[in-house]
Parts: C-alpha cells; sequence; structure tokens
C-alpha cells in the first residue's frame, strides 16, 4: 500500500493560496520557492533512492511543473541520465 494513502490532496486554487501565503509571510519570489521546492525533492529523491541513475521527471503546467525543471535540472547536473515529460501545454 503506498505511504501517500492518509495524506489530503489539494486542489490548484488551495496551492496556490499556499504559496502566495508562504511568499508574503517569509518576502520571497515565486522564483525562490520553486527553487526551494525542487531542490527539496530531488534532496528527498536522492536519499530514499541514492543509487538511481536515471530519471523521468513528468510536469505539468504552472509553477509545481517548475518544480519538477528545477529537480530534472538539478539531477542533470548531477550526472543522472533524466527524462522531462510535459503533459500540459503551457499558455
Amino acid at each position: 500500500m503506498s505511504e501517500f494513502h492518509d495524506r489530503e490532496l489539494y486542489t490548484g486554487a488551495a496551492v496556490r493560496e499556499l504559496e502566495r501565503r508562504a511568499c508574503a509571510a517569509g518576502d520571497l519570489s515565486t522564483y525562490t520557492l520553486m527553487e526551494r521546492a525542487g531542490a527539496a525533492a530531488y534532496a528527498e529523491l536522492r536519499r530514499r533512492w541514492p543509487a538511481v541513475r536515471r530519471l523521468a521527471v513528468v510536469c505539468g503546467k504552472g509553477n509545481n511543473g517548475g518544480d519538477g525543471y528545477v529537480l530534472a535540472r538539478l539531477a542533470k547536473a548531477e550526472g543522472l541520465e533524466v527524462t522531462v515529460l510535459q503533459v500540459a501545454q503551457h499558455g
């Protein structure tokens, strides 16, 4: 069973509001928040699967898609073989 079975999922609107509040409270830009989220996700990936050498990153549109691109960039810089799949058109 997935370890995420008991966690709540948030709507896009709820996530945008949380991001807005986080930026306002910490005097952060959305870009900084995105960079931090992508870096945190990559750090967790490396902690859980330190031996991984190939990675597929699936990115949607919007800021959360940007988190995935940050993760992919960090993985590529560390020498992993990275494939990025964009599942929504931007714009």
